[in-house]
């Protein structure tokens, strides 16, 4: 199992059968590069309230023989979508509820992104650490010797190297390499963050390290240059020190500073960190920042089983 394993399937099942209070289950589907895990979408239409609505359960079966697995289930009706994460996911998902007219021939479309099964996921954990490399530059870190660039932070001065800048960043290859500012004054403005944050970033990409991989503040300092100026392996790194230093006191503060950034690992592992500590995680500190966190709030929407508005 590749670091960071993701796969998407999606499937949409037709109704053409409404009996009420009976499961249906719709034809297996799988995931593109793996045949043999199979999903169903099951269907149970309740009895109905008025003339013109009905509630509706729908969950989705994994094949159980496959072992437990994690995943994000998406579940869309009638344009009403609702989302689960599956922590140690054996056969059934838990129950999605719905409320609509669910006529015969009613769409249901369901998305599942499968991050592996427990096993692999943990052993992967491994791979993840070991896939950041210490980079073979560091003798040239801070050092002005064939420097080609200068980075300013609000009057200070770095000097830096075009090659190691553009091979970790995307954004400043781009820089360097069309007719912008930064490539014909050989120099990048970095006034948004603290010196401190950019010569820790700067250590990343020398080093393959930080100095502090451990205060969850500077980390998402560094993150968030990561994310700006897409350092990829620097936004892994981070990702894999914030969830290495998971608190009950900090874990909804992690989920809330980094609710814009697309970390896969990270809210996976805070899901479920969540859920083996929920008893020692304040109610209040969650419920205050709920419409903080998009993570946080599908994830108290769904235990809870309410609906998204």
């Amino acid at each position: 199992m590749s670091v960071l394993y993701h796969s998407t399937a999606s499937y949409e099942w037709k109704v053409s059968d409404s009996p009420n209070n009976k499961w249906l289950e719709s034809k297996d589907f799988t995931l593109p590069d793996n045949i043999d895990m199979k999903f169903k979408i099951c269907l149970k239409l309740l009895e109905p309230k008025t003339f013109f609505w009905r509630k509706a359960q729908i969950r989705v079966k994994k094949q159980a023989s496959i072992g437990l697995g994690r995943a994000d289930i998406i579940i869309q009706v009638d344009k009403v979508s609702s989302r689960q994460t599956m922590i140690h996911w054996g056969d059934y998902s838990d129950i999605f509820n719905f409320r609509g007219t669910f006529k015969q021939g009613v769409s249901i479309i369901c998305e599942i992104h499968w991050y592996g099964l427990d096993d692999a996921y943990e052993n992967d954990e491994i791979a993840f650490a070991a896939s950041i490399q210490p980079n073979s530059m560091k003798n040239y870190l801070l050092s002005t010797e064939l420097s080609d660039v200068m980075i300013t932070i609000n009057g200070d001065e770095l000097p830096a190297h075009k090659l190691v800048l553009g091979s970790h960043s995307t954004v400043f290859s781009k820089m360097f390499n069309t007719d912008m500012k930064e490539a014909n004054e050989n120099c990048i403005c970095l006034d948004r963050f603290d010196l401190d944050i950019i010569k820790q970033v700067l250590m990343f990409m020398y080093t393959g390290k930080i100095q502090t991989e451990n205060d969850i503040n500077v980390i998402l300092k560094i993150l968030s240059c990561a994310e700006m100026y897409q350092i990829k392996k620097l936004t892994t790194f981070c990702q894999y020190k914030l969830i290495q230093n998971f608190k009950e006191e900090n874990v909804i503060e992690i989920l809330v500073d980094t609710d814009n950034y697309d970390l896969i690992r990270l809210n996976q592992r805070a899901l479920e960190f969540l859920v083996d500590n929920k008893a020692n995680i304040s109610f209040s500190k969650t419920i205050e920042q709920i419409n903080n966190s998009k993570v946080l709030k599908n994830f108290v929407r769904n235990e809870l089983g309410m609906r998204k508005n």
